[in-house]
């Protein structure tokens, strides 16, 4: 646990230090970590079965869904006046999963966590969702939702809150923190190759490692099988302990006053085979896909009022109006490694970074001789010519690879570069 939390730190910052082409940069005084599994095996096929699911590149998702206590710390870093209503009263009002409160009066708004910091956070719209992840691709930073903090960064917000700007929004082509779309959460929650223990076609048919129907008991379950329990409702008529109703207290009752939400990662002994948690049950999670109506973005993963394991499965996906918020909707971030060699970070290792190379930069995503603008540069860009994605292998031919002119050369050794804050550059040479 502890190797893994300090693996997604380290991810995290070098990342961000990277993406925004800067030495220091100002971070919330209490910055969260958000802990991550690396998805591998780039290039897997589709699931043969609903035909989502294959992703070409290694990427990295969230191990649980985002929090309570996380996001109240969004709130406290950027939301003392909540432009964009990334707070909802139903998150304190609605006591089946209040989660956070809010005090005091716009312009001083401050949030507390009401019960458990580490439940999952609901009533969070996809653009909330996406303002998240921007705050935390821009490293976290204190001060008013504007650019820079929540409406630029993985995603162009600049204020949209209405449903059709919501659906009109796609992920900027960088690196960094996001949403993951729906087969990149599909990959994360059902994939295991078969040659390494998976189900014959590769793709189990719940988040569990499993084609077995998961159990509905309370974390971390005493159930005939612990390595398939779920945050869900579920009644078997049979008094056996579990599949008694709702997960947290095994009544088939439901209460007005009753939290029915569960820590993440609660259910210890049930992880996906990248091992992920929740991503059955709990709460459904946004993810960035809209589906082919172009009306909504989709959910995935069921949630804890769920009558039965359907809402769990791999065959089913629901959908949302991005702009509501309810008490059955969450979200779980994802992100990407810079690309060696995309000096302009636009996600792909082309031309146009050796033409910023060539003359002089800055260079973000930068790998050799940090700071200085050099051959070295040139070879890591050369390297990486074509890369698209991490682990994605998608490279040019060789002969469409640029040489650098003897100009290009004698510049390059001749220049000093000096960084300043926020690397401003200074060029000393011919």
């Amino acid at each position: 646990m502890r190797q893994q939390s300090n693996e997604a730190i380290t991810v995290y910052v070098y990342g961000i230090a990277l993406i925004l082409g800067v030495t220091t940069m100002a971070l919330n005084a209490r910055a969260i970590t958000i802990e991550t599994v690396t998805v591998g095996d780039p290039g897997n096929p589709n699931d043969p079965s609903t035909g989502h699911g294959s992703v070409a590149y290694q990427y990295q998702i969230g191990k649980y869904e985002v929090t309570a206590g996380q996001y109240t710390a969004f709130l406290n870093a950027v939301a003392a006046t909540d432009t964009y209503g990334l707070y909802s009263p139903s998150m304190a009002t609605d006591l089946n999963v209040a989660c956070i409160a809010q005090s005091g009066t716009s312009g001083s708004f401050t949030y507390s966590t009401i019960g458990s910091p580490n439940h999952p956070v609901s009533y969070v719209s996809w653009g909330d969702a996406a303002r998240f992840s921007n705050w935390l691709y821009n490293g976290q930073p204190t001060g008013a939702q504007g650019a820079g903090t929540t409406e630029t960064g993985a995603y162009t917000l600049n204020g949209a809150v209405t449903a059709p700007a919501l659906l009109a929004v796609t992920r900027n082509p960088v690196s960094g923190w996001y949403l993951p779309n729906d087969n990149e959460w599909y990959k994360a929650a059902y994939y295991q190759p078969a040659a390494k223990g998976g189900d014959v076609d590769s793709y189990w048919k719940f988040p569990t490692k499993s084609n077995a129907v998961p159990l509905s008991d309370k974390p971390p379950g005493d159930t005939i099988d612990n390595t398939r329990v779920a945050n869900f409702f579920f009644d078997d008529g049979v008094a056996n302990g579990f599949d008694d109703g709702y997960a947290v207290t095994g009544s088939t009752v439901k209460s007005t006053t009753q939290n029915y939400l569960t820590d993440v990662g609660a259910y210890t002994s049930s992880p996906s085979y990248y091992g992920t948690f929740d991503q059955g049950g709990n709460l459904y999670e946004w993810n960035e896909t809209v589906i082919s109506s172009g009306t909504q973005r989709v959910l995935r993963g069921g949630f804890w009022d769920d009558t039965s394991s359907f809402g769990l499965a791999a065959t089913y996906s629901t959908a949302g109006t991005p702009s509501l918020e309810f008490n059955s909707r969450g979200f779980r971030v994802a992100f990407r490694a810079p690309i060696a060699g995309d000096y302009n970070n636009n996600g792909v290792v082309d031309a146009a970074d050796y033409v910023l190379w060539r003359n002089g930069g800055p260079l973000a995503n930068e790998t050799a001789s940090l700071g200085i603008v050099d051959q070295a540069d040139y070879d890591a860009w050369r390297a990486a010519f074509g890369n698209n994605a991490p682990g994605s292998g998608a490279l040019l031919p060789e002969s469409a690879i640029p040489e650098p002119g003897p100009g290009a050369l004698i510049m390059a050794a001749s220049l000093l570069v000096i960084p300043r804050s926020r690397r401003q550059w200074i060029h000393i040479g011919v």
